[in-house]
């Protein structure tokens, strides 16, 4: 950092002190502080000189300064515009045209891309991916096989915990006595998707002329009593 010499002037100007006064209450002569504001001499300068200088016309220490500019660079820029697509897109939440998010982000098409190139190769460490389809893309979850296991252990470690919602147990019970609805309404969809990836129960297969149906996975029915599981 250097003293900003202009301001340094301008502010003994604005409060009406002579280069004599200032130079006075430094404990130096005026040429000195005539080379401050010139800027020759500010090697010479010592701490306190600069501390009681501040306080003399009135400012922090921090103001004699020149504060130079903080430049950003090339690969800031980068995350900078990767952060910028990755809000869009997130926020979408479905596949969006690449040409809808640079119009959105207000920028070329080229840059646009660059940008998606930069937030694909950054969402793997938050367990995402950007998914791609001819001129569109979205945000997905990354699932690999061990966390697809995760996630089914999650949801029964959750299922244990807080139980069935209403509308799981009735879709269980049905299923167990053999009586799946065959056009579930939503509360059923939803509930049935939820069942399947618990791993709660599992397709069965019921010939090429019927569509598959639905079975309590073999530990849930031992769990249940049911069937002729034994110890």
């Amino acid at each position: 950092m250097i003293l900003d010499t202009e301001r340094i002037r301008r502010r003994r100007v604005e409060l009406g002190l002579s280069q004599r006064t200032v130079a006075a209450a430094l404990g130096t002569a005026a040429g000195v502080v005539a080379g401050i504001e010139r800027g020759t001499n500010h090697p010479d300068l010592t701490v306190a000189q600069l501390s009681r200088l501040a306080e003399v016309l009135a400012v922090n220490t921090v103001d004699l300064f020149t504060i130079a500019p903080v430049t950003s660079t090339a690969e800031d820029d980068q995350d900078d515009d990767a952060a910028v697509v990755g809000s869009l897109v997130g926020l979408a939440g479905v596949l969006t045209p690449v040409t809808a998010v640079a119009e959105a982000a207000g920028w070329p098409l080229a840059r646009t891309r660059d940008a998606l190139a930069v937030l694909e190769a950054r969402l793997p460490a938050a367990g995402l991916r950007l998914h791609r389809q001819p001129g569109k893309v979205a945000i997905v979850r990354a699932i690999t096989e061990d966390d697809a296991a995760r996630i089914k252990k999650l949801l029964r470690i959750h299922l244990n915990r807080d139980g069935l919602s209403a509308s799981e147990a009735r879709l269980l019970r049905r299923i167990a006595a053999g009586d799946m609805p065959k056009n579930p309404n939503n509360a059923e969809t939803v509930a049935l998707a939820v069942l399947v990836n618990a791993e709660l129960i599992v397709t069965e297969d019921r010939g090429s002329k019927q569509a598959p149906g639905w079975s309590l996975a073999e530990d849930v029915a031992f769990s249940l009593l049911l069937g002729d599981q034994t110890l």
